[in-house]
């Protein structure tokens, strides 16, 4: 990805990158509201139920077709509202534990949100700390000399930066750099 171990990369590189890739997020779908709270009418024992409100429609037993329709909309109220208060307690959370990563950028180490990480960044990883994206492990901190091993096992075309869609197994080059990096 044409980075430097020591330097990193540069503002404008980060920029382009982030044009091409866009952020370090998964999207969600959105979902229909209206779609969701139908879903709430559809399952074996409903169907029994709404079953049972139109045969008490076809024998005319208004009181009977009322409850029933009443215990339909008030399963379907209050799933879907439980599932709205779950989805916005993810939500919230999800944005109080945004997760950071030590990058090296601009031959400095700088601390950002993993969201702006891009294909390329050198990122410090230290013991018990999550891995904030996709990264490819290319050598200890305390061992920089592995990344010129891996530099050279690169120029001689020993891995291939397959695209995301590439279904390519890799396993061949990956055990070639084990045996050689003990």
């Amino acid at each position: 990805l044409n980075t430097e171990l020591r330097t990193g990369l540069t503002s404008a590189d980060v920029e382009q990158r982030r044009k091409r890739y866009g952020f370090n997020e998964i999207s969600s779908e959105k979902t229909n509201l209206l779609k969701q709270f139908i879903g709430y009418f559809t399952g074996p024992i409903l169907y029994v139920m709404e079953l049972a409100a139109l045969l008490a429609a076809g024998l005319e037993d208004w009181i009977d077709f009322g409850v029933i329709c009443g215990i339909l909309l008030l399963n379907a109220i209050v799933g879907w509202y439980q599932e709205k208060q779950a989805a916005d307690v993810v939500a919230s959370l999800k944005g109080d534990i945004a997760m950071k990563a030590t990058v090296v950028r601009d031959n400095q180490q700088q601390t950002i949100l993993a969201r702006e990480l891009v294909p390329g960044d050198i990122v410090v990883i230290e013991e018990g700390q999550s891995v904030p994206g996709d990264a490819r492990l290319i050598c200890g901190y305390d061992h920089p000399e592995d990344f010129e091993l891996y530099m050279k096992l690169k120029a001689e075309d020993k891995f291939h930066d397959a695209d995301p869609e590439d279904e390519k197994d890799d396993d061949v080059d990956e055990e070639k750099f084990d045996e050689e990096n003990p």
